[in-house]
Formats: C-alpha cells, structure tokens, sequence
C-alpha cells in the first residue's frame, strides 16, 4: 500500500515521457496488489479498531480507483454463496458459448455492467453502519483527489494513475473469474481452482488457494496454505489443482488446442 501511495503521487507529478514505460507497469502491478489486499480486507479488517479500518479503506480507494467498499456487496453477499453460478451476478453464464481470449475479453464487460443492473439500487445495500461510513468517507477522498489531479496534471493523471486504475481492474476481474472458470460451479466443493505456486501467491497473498478461501473466507491469508493441505487436498479433485497461474491463463484464454476430425466427427454423430 505504501508502494502504491508513492506511485501514485510520483504518476502525478512527473510528466509523460521515457519514465511512464516504468511508472504505468509498476502502477499496475502494485494497484493489483491492492486490489487483493482490498479483498482481504473485505473479509477480515486488518485491524480491531473501526477508524483505522476506514483509514486503511480510504488509502486502498485512493490506490486501486474505487471506493473499495461498493465491492462488499457483489462479491461478499452475492458471489461468495455463489461461487460463478448462474445466481452469481458476474458468474460464467454472462460467457456460455465462447471461447479463448473472446471468451476473457466478453467476460471481463459483461462482468462490469450486470452486476450494476442486478444490484440494489441503493449503494448502502446490505452495508452496516461501519462501511456506510466507510463508503462516503472513500468516495469523498477519491472525489477530491481526482478533482485536483484533473485541474493540477490532467496529462500525466490520465496516463499514470487513470490507465494502471482501469487495467488493473480488469486484471482483477478475470483473475477472479478464471480461479472458478471451468469448474462445477453448483459443487460445495468442486467451484474453485487452487494454484500452488509460491511466487504468483506471494502477489496475490495466497489468493491461488481460492477453494480454502471459499471455505473460510475470514480466515488469515497466511494460513491458507496450511488449511488447504490439511482440510482441502485430501477432499478436492486433482485436477483442480494446479501449479502456475500464469500457465492457466495462457491455456485457457490465449491456445485453444485444435480439435482431431475423429472427436468432430463423433459429436456430429
């Protein structure tokens, strides 16, 4: 978060040139990862006290783009008992029929705007009184904020921070919709992928150990591993899980091995 803190400030005050190469994917990388922690803190606050709790929310709006809070609702309340199911309102429905990097791309919109047309219309839906507080007090600093970005550097605002807000946004969303895509998303057990690899979990805070998070969502990231050996492995089926996330992605969404005539012609016939 700090990090990110200081890349935002620096994306401001330097202008576009060589060092934007540098600035917008470190930004990415960084506001991604405070995407994560957001999630994290969705859960499980980071801290006892409700106004440190807050502070932290603000400083994670001001680093990912959002008032972290208005992501409490779709996907605490809605996707978590219903891990990408057809209840889910950004669940793999929105892509039935599609494949490979359309199938990413397509998801990746659709999952932005139906959750906006099946949610409540009221932004305090389903918030007690501590993230209503929260949620105004985030978007009154992310409001401010912008507004002088926008009157003090509009130039280097839009291309370091607007920029690595939006993708890694969507890199967020597709990150959660390929840790469910494929599996049996009406399973108790079945809905989620786990991803061993220490080095993508070090970004995503044990965020690949997605099926141990299902089951205990209020659990400690750090603790996630051990709970999935103990509890998850034994139960779960091999085949969902997998060693490197990145090898994931690039099977799923970007090679669609090709089809032998002999399997064509068997489900013609």
């Amino acid at each position: 978060m700090a990090i990110s803190t200081a890349l935002l400030y620096e994306g401001l005050v330097t202008p576009v040139g060589w060092w934007s190469l540098a600035l917008i994917p470190a930004s990415c990388l960084f506001f991604y990862i405070c995407f994560t922690i957001n999630h994290n803190q969705l859960h499980l606050g980071m801290f006892r006290a409700t106004p440190l709790n807050i502070a932290a929310n603000i400083l994670l709006s001001l680093c990912t783009g959002v008032p972290v809070t208005m992501i409490y609702l779709p996907h605490v309340q809605n996707h978590h008992p219903n891990p990408c199911n057809g209840k889910d309102w950004a669940g793999a429905h929105l892509v039935d029929g599609h494949q490979g990097l359309w199938r990413a791309l397509i998801y990746i919109a659709k999952a932005q705007i139906a959750p906006m047309k099946m949610r409540p219309r009221s932004l305090f839906a389903g918030l007690n009184t501590y993230r209503k507080s929260s949620l105004c007090l985030e978007a009154l600093a992310l409001g401010i904020y912008i507004a002088y970005a926008l009157y003090a550097h509009p130039v280097s605002f839009l291309l370091h921070n607007l920029l690595p807000w939006f993708l890694s946004m969507n890199a967020l969303i597709l990150m959660n919709f390929a840790l469910h895509d494929g599996c049996d998303y009406d399973s108790k057990l079945d809905h989620s992928l786990t991803f061993t690899t220490k080095i993508g979990n070090y970004f995503l805070l044990n965020n690949g150990y997605h099926l141990a998070h299902h089951e205990q969502p209020k659990m400690h990231w750090s603790k996630l591993p051990h709970y999935h050996n103990e509890t998850v492995k034994p139960r779960a089926r091999t085949e969902f899980e997998k060693v490197s996330i990145l090898k994931h992605l690039r099977l799923m969404y970007f090679f669609i091995p090709k089809v032998a005539k002999n399997e064509v012609v068997a489900k013609k016939t």
